[in-house]
Formats: structure tokens, C-alpha cells, sequence
């Protein structure tokens, strides 16, 4: 809308409704905040002239297609904010990459997960440990694995580092065979449901003193955390947050972008009105 337009408002009203005149010299002062980037004192405005003057038709047309444009210009910033960030993401993603492998089976999965090839469980087959995966939407899920002589039925984890210690949910999907005579047992931690475990461990990834607890209804069983599986789950779950940053920002920028759309094809149909 432009300023010519509003400044016809305020003379047709100059000896006419003062309700109408009013909410004329609301609709300049909206105006001008929005030609000068205060898009909160303009809806401000737009607002006022909505709830007082509901009778001033011609005055509520054209400030709402102020808003409209408000809207316009809020959601172009947001999409070129979004794509600026996004492509840093993405970039960051790039070279961390290399790092991981992608495994999925296209028979039953529709959506792979990032491991860390040291971590493969046919190369640990001889130990328990614990193990991280990320979904390619960015979901951190841990494995805790044990081996032994006998069934110990663990269900949740404690991870340690001197007198600090972090412990996850009981697990309920969790699994138990045998082979030779030897017991194993995997439990399956789903986001969300490792109490911040994973988290624990990224943040203390340099603690050579770090110990990990398998605990069962048949007995604990103390594991050492390597060098290696520290290092591996800290990196697996930077990896989890940058994804779902990404993921995150990519839905504002979607949905900015729809509403850049929707609110310009409104805009240009009663344009052409």
C-alpha cells in the first residue's frame, strides 16, 4: 500500500467520521513504523485500528494488507536467515562425514544410521561395550552389549567419571541369547530414554577414568569406556545435534518459504482486483 494511499484516507475524512479520521491517522502512524523496519509498533497500530474502528471498512482493507506485506517482509528475512545458517550446517556436515559410515538395510528400513566403523559389533563380538548409532533425521539411539558366562538381565546403564555419574531409563527393548556357552544380552537406549548418557560422555570425552556399569536384576557388571568408545559416541552425538539443528531449521525455512508464497499470490490477486 503505498503512502499516497493513506494520505487520500486522512483528506477524504479530514471533514467527515471521526472514527474514520482516527482510524486514518492510526493507519499513517503503521505506515510509517513499517517503512521504517518497527514492525512491532505497526501491528501495534493494525491492532488498534482491528478492535476500535470495526466499522471503518476501507481504513481495516488497507491496513490489513499492511500486515500482509509485514508479514512479507518478516518471513523474506527469516527464508534468507535460514538459507544463510543452513548452508554453514551444511557445510560443517560435509566434512564431518567422511567420518561414519551409512548403514541400512533397504529391505526393512526406510531410513539408515550413521555408526562409527570401529564400533561394528562383528569386530567386538569378544567384549561388552557400549555403542552409539544416529538415524539420518539426527536420533542418537546407544546399544549397551554384554558377554559372559552367565545371564546378568541388564537393563540400564551408569556411566561414571569419579563421583559424577550418569544413569539411563530402564531399557524395554532388550534381547538375550546364548552361543557356545556364552551369554549376551543387547539392550537398545531410543532418544530420549538414555537420561542423558550420551550427553555425559561428550562432555567428558577426555576422561581417561570414565567406567561403565551394566546393571541387571542378576548383578552389575563394570566395563571400561576406551579411548576409542568415548571418542566415538561424543562423536556420534555432535553429529545427532548438528543434524537436528539442521533438520530443525531446515522446517522454519520450508515453512517461511511457504508463507512467502501464500501471502504473495494474495497480495498480486487483489492487486488485480
Amino acid at each position: 500500500m503505498a503512502a499516497i494511499a493513506v494520505a487520500g484516507f486522512m483528506s477524504v475524512y479530514s471533514c467527515g467520521d471521526k472514527s474514520a479520521q482516527l482510524a486514518a491517522q492510526r493507519l499513517t502512524v503503521a505506515q510509517q513504523a513499517y517503512e521504517a523496519g518497527d514492525f512491532v509498533s505497526a501491528r501495534q497500530e493494525i491492532d488498534s485500528i482491528r478492535i476500535l474502528y470495526p466499522t471503518v471498512a476501507d481504513v481495516r482493507r488497507s491496513a490489513l494488507e499492511l500486515q500482509q506485506r509485514i508479514e512479507l517482509k518478516e518471513q523474506t528475512r527469516s527464508l534468507n536467515y535460514e538459507d544463510s545458517i543452513l548452508a554453514v550446517a551444511r557445510k560443517s556436515l560435509a566434512e564431518l562425514l567422511p567420518a561414519y559410515t551409512l548403514e541400512r538395510d533397504t529391505a526393512y528400513q526406510d531410513m539408515g544410521n550413521w555408526v562409527i566403523p570401529s564400533q561394528n559389533p562383528e569386530k567386538n563380538l569378544s567384549r561388552s561395550y557400549l555403542r552409539a548409532q544416529v538415524a539420518e533425521d539426527g536420533r542418537l539411539m546407544l546399544i549397551s552389549t554384554y558377554r559372559g558366562n552367565s545371564y546378568i538381565h541388564h537393563r540400564s546403564i551408569k556411566v561414571s567419571v569419579g563421583e559424577m555419574y550418569c544413569q539411563s531409563e530402564e531399557s524395554d527393548d532388550c534381547y538375550e541369547y546364548e552361543d557356545l556357552g556364552i551369554r549376551y544380552e543387547k539392550c537398545n537406549l531410543h532418544p530420549g530414554k538414555d537420561g542423558g548418557v550420551a550427553a555425559f560422555i561428550a562432555t567428558n570425552r577426555d576422561a581417561s577414568n570414565m567406567s561403565l556399569v551394566l546393571n541387571g536384576n542378576k548383578g552389575a557388571v563394570k566395563v571400561p569406556l576406551t579411548a576409542q568408545d568415548r571418542k566415538a559416541i561424543a562423536s556420534l552425538y555432535d553429529l545427532s545435534n548438528l543434524l537436528l539443528f539442521i533438520n530443525e531449521h531446515q522446517a522454519i525455512r520450508d515453512e517461511s518459504e511457504r508463507r512467502v508464497q501464500f501471502v504473495t499470490q494474495h497480495l498480486e490477486a487483489e492487486s488485480q482486483e
